[in-house]
């Protein structure tokens, strides 16, 4: 099949010529039995696509820059949702380390709070055995006194 406006080779099921750009009238061409207001329907839209293709300052060009322009703003946006998905696994694992150091440093405050408890009651134990070992001193010096 050929293209009506520019005599282009197309495929059998195309829908519009790819040289040119103007619709490609298979449903008129097929049937020619077809009303009168179908066929004049799509000359009408073949026409309008024609004006609005030769109004763009490049032709095809142009709707081929806005298909590119739609397939890389689906790029970046997966990019964008990639790199949001990597950001927020980076900020789990850092609140997760974070939670980690303060349970592990909550556990060294506890350890510590207890060896300097241990070390009280080691003093006061000290002290009491040093206040009984004074007591026996002064009563074994109040015996020594007394014996004499």
């Amino acid at each position: 099949m050929n293209c009506p406006t520019c005599g282009a080779l197309l495929n059998d099921n195309a829908k519009f010529c790819s040289s040119c750009g103007s619709s490609v009238l298979t449903e008129h061409i097929q049937n020619p039995n077809s009303n009168a207001a179908t066929a004049s329907e799509t000359q009408a839209e073949n026409h309008a696509y024609q004006q609005r293709m030769y109004q763009q300052p490049y032709g095809n060009s142009q709707i081929y820059y806005e298909l590119l322009q739609k397939s890389n703003a689906s790029k970046s946006n997966k990019t964008f949702k990639i790199i949001a998905a990597i950001t927020t696994i980076i900020a789990v694992i850092a609140i997760m380390l974070m939670l980690r150091i303060s349970s592990v440093l909550l556990m060294e405050e506890e350890a510590y709070l207890q060896q300097i408890d241990d070390y009280e009651n080691q003093i006061d134990a000290y002290e009491d055995r040093n206040a009984v070992d004074k007591t026996i001193d002064a009563v074994d010096s109040w015996i020594d006194n007394f014996v004499e």
